[in-house]
């Protein structure tokens, strides 16, 4: 937990995190800082699974981008900052409301007689 707690420390004072990695984006996020998907393939599942969450268009490919496109995509997602975290904070409700139905399902939930 030590090394946890030391890089969710670091996202804290930072505004963005660039990463290919998935669980970077989203511990990021729950720590304040920007999500910028950058993969040198396909970005298909990190688009896929951010927009599961209401999270849209924070990645590009390294494929085709020069250092003037990839400026302009972090602008264009500091401009939507908002918009991204109002996201997060329906995910963390979604999330929420599923612990919620697991919970009575696990303890009210019907019994299995075998």
């Amino acid at each position: 937990m030590e090394r946890e707690d030391v890089v969710r420390a670091i996202y804290r004072r930072s505004r963005y995190i660039i990463s290919d990695r998935l669980h970077a984006l989203i511990i990021a996020m729950t720590e304040g800082a920007l999500p910028v998907g950058y993969t040198v393939g396909s970005n298909e599942k990190v688009d896929r699974v951010m927009a599961s969450a209401g999270i849209r268009d924070v990645t590009f490919s390294a494929s085709g981008v020069n250092t003037e496109m990839a400026l302009q995509k972090m602008a264009d997602i500091e401009n939507r900052a908002e918009e991204l975290f109002a996201g997060l904070a329906t995910a963390r409700e979604r999330l929420r409301r599923l612990a919620v139905q697991i919970q009575s399902l696990v303890t009210d939930g019907p019994s299995v007689v075998i």
